[in-house]
């Protein structure tokens, strides 16, 4: 057989691609065995729609809220920031108020002290020693 270098070299290619196809797809049929079988997966539809189960979780949000909130808003609690003599004090910061500002905001002054904790002081103490030491 006389055949040119690059004819051999093209058959040698051919030969060589076939071989490889050939273990190619051997290796495939076996890895395929190997890997269990895909399961099919079937959608249902729910029966409740997305919005009436998002209002239904709202509601039950809300209720929660307001059971959590009930305690929060006592009259007591909001005594302490209750104005004392609320017209006499009123009528005074508007006459002492000549122009609005531009919030329209209008502040009254309360005449009595607020009452100091006990334990208020004792925290202003340490407060202060933790900064000294922070300082040195």
């Amino acid at each position: 057989m006389k055949i040119e270098r690059e004819q051999a070299l093209s058959l040698f290619l051919k030969i060589m691609t076939k071989i490889n196809k050939y273990l190619y797809d051997v290796l495939t049929k076996d890895f395929d065995s190997s890997f269990p079988q895909e399961r099919e997966v079937s959608l249902m539809p729910h029966s409740i729609s997305v919005d009436d189960d998002l209002n239904d979780g709202a509601k039950q949000v809300m209720e929660k809220m307001k059971i959590e909130n009930v305690g929060l808003l006592d009259l007591e609690s909001l005594q302490q920031y209750s104005i004392a003599d609320r017209e006499a004090g009123f009528e005074q910061a508007l006459r002492s108020c000549t122009t609005i500002s531009r919030s329209g905001l209008v502040s009254v002054k309360s005449n009595s002290r607020k009452k100091e904790k006990v334990g208020k002081n004792s925290k202003t103490a340490e407060s202060r020693k933790r900064k000294r030491k922070s300082n040195l």
